[in-house]
Formats: C-alpha cells, structure tokens, sequence
C-alpha cells in the first residue's frame, strides 16, 4: 500500500508542476487599473481557498473586501468574492427565494453583474447559488451564459458536475468531475471538491475498487490532510475489508492530527482484527 501512496505521489506533483489557475478576463482590467486593490483582493480569495469552516478566516476575508469597497465601490471582482464569503457563511436562504426576495449571496452576486454583465465567473458563482436553493432552471440558465461568455474556470464544470449529480445523472456529473482532476486549468479548492465528487459518485455506483483509486488520489493531492487519512482508513474498514491498511491510515491520520474520528476507525479496526484473530486457534494467543 505504501508503494502505491509513493507512485500517486509522484504521479500527482508531476502534474501539479506544470498546472496553472485560469485567468478571468474581466478580472485582468480591475488588476491594470488598481494593483493595491486587487492585491487585497487576492489575499481574501486565498483566504477563501483555504477555508474548512473556520469563522475566522470567513472574517478575515469579508474585511479585506469591505476595505476594498469602502476604497472603489464599483470593484465588481470585491462583490463577486463576497458572494462566495456568503455563500459560506450560510447566507443563501432558500425561504428568501420563494417569497421573492433575494439574500445577501445573491444580493452581491448580481451587483458584481450589474457592474459588469459579462463577468462569466460572476455567472458560474451565480449558478452555483441557484442549485444551492434548488433553483435549477436558473443555475442551467446561469451556467448556460458563463459557457456562452466563455471562462476556463474549472468551477463551470464543477457547477454542471452538482446539477447533473442532483437530478442523477451520476455519469455525466464523473465526466465533468474526472476533466476537472485532469485539467492543467485548475487550483487546489476545485481539484479537491473534484476528487471529492467522483468519489461520492463511484461510491454510488458501488464501483468499490475505484472508491479505492479515488482516496489514493485524495492522499496524493493532499498527503499533510489528516481528513485524507482518515477517510480513507474508515472507507477501508467499513466498506473494503483491508482491517490492517485502515490501522496503518487512521494511525497515519493521528499522527498528522490528533481528531476524535480517527481514534474510533483505530479502536474499531484494531477490535475487528481481534475478534478475527480469536476465532483463529492459531493466533488466539496473539489475539
């Protein structure tokens, strides 16, 4: 098993190496025009790369933007990436949607459009929105003109995965999500949410060797992720019958993070390999 993390390994940041973020058109004039300003802006989208459900890091990252708008209230890109600290804070509020009103997610989207209406970033954020409050035919629509405007963006393709997924059609969605882990166009946040979705995906198609595959790919892209480990330590106990890798990952994922769900894949895996040892008469004793 170590041999196969150690190729995917290799595999993976020979990749990495040569791969590189899309750029937004629209994006490059707000750059030309104030450097300083989207210097900020790119520190809160990094910010936003790395959340996990932090509150702070969503805090920090709506800051860095007020500050922005406070300094230019017309910098679309400021709106657009308060869209995506919203969304993260919960603020999408299908109960808005259905009596008319809009929340403040989609609020800042839209005004990121009004400010520029062919901002196809603006338009793929703005789908994701929509399928988040099951609005779908708008999301379609919305994702329609982000492909329409053309953007390399690799959430398009993400966005299409979500939507296809959730009225399952599960092939078309592994499609999407397999070009995203492909693509040179991409970035850590949409490799990672690729991974995760052809993993779901192959898990229901109980397709239970590439499941396999797709936790080594996890490992892989993110080998320092205890979650990675960890995961993969659960899926190898409950699902795949490998008692010994799943102590060897989940003691892995202690090392790298000390979390309680760890600690109860080890305690379960290490109980599974003693009770088949105890039904064994050679190994009782071991046991």
């Amino acid at each position: 098993m170590k041999i196969i993390v150690s190729v995917c390994l290799l595999i993976f940041f020979s990749v990495e190496a040569t791969a590189k973020d899309w750029v937004s058109s629209t994006e490059i004039k707000y750059q030309q025009d104030h450097p300083e300003l989207f210097t900020r802006l790119l520190h809160a989208r990094k910010i936003m790369d790395l959340w996990r459900g932090q509150p702070k890091r969503l805090g920090a990252s709506n800051m860095l933007l007020s500050k922005i708008l406070e300094k230019n209230e017309a910098y679309a890109p400021a709106y657009f990436e308060l869209g995506r600290v919203y969304i993260a804070m919960g603020w999408t509020s299908s109960e808005l949607a259905h009596k008319g009103e809009i929340s403040p997610a989609e609020e800042v989207i839209l005004k990121a459009l009004e400010l520029e209406p062919n901002y196809s970033e603006a338009h793929v954020l703005l789908g994701h929105y929509y399928t988040l409050i099951r609005k779908y035919e708008e999301a379609e629509a919305a994702l329609d003109m982000a492909e329409q405007l053309g953007t390399d963006s690799p959430w398009l393709k993400l966005n299409r995965a979500d939507l296809h997924e959730r009225h399952g059609r599960l092939h078309e969605a592994l499609a999407l999500y397999e070009e995203v882990i492909s693509s040179e166009f991409t970035n850590k946040k949409a490799q990672r949410s690729a991974l995760g979705g052809a993993t779901q995906i192959y898990q229901e198609l109980k397709q239970w060797d590439l499941v396999n595959q797709s936790y080594l790919r996890h490992i892989a892209h993110e080998p320092e992720n205890a979650w990675n480990w960890g995961n993969y330590a659960g899926f190898q106990l409950f699902d795949y019958g490998e008692v010994d890798g799943a102590i060897e990952n989940a003691t892995i994922a202690i090392s790298l993070m000390d979390y309680q769900n760890a600690h109860i894949v080890l305690a379960c895996a290490m109980y599974t390999k003693w009770a088949y040892m105890a039904e064994d008469p050679e190994k009782s004793d071991e046991a």
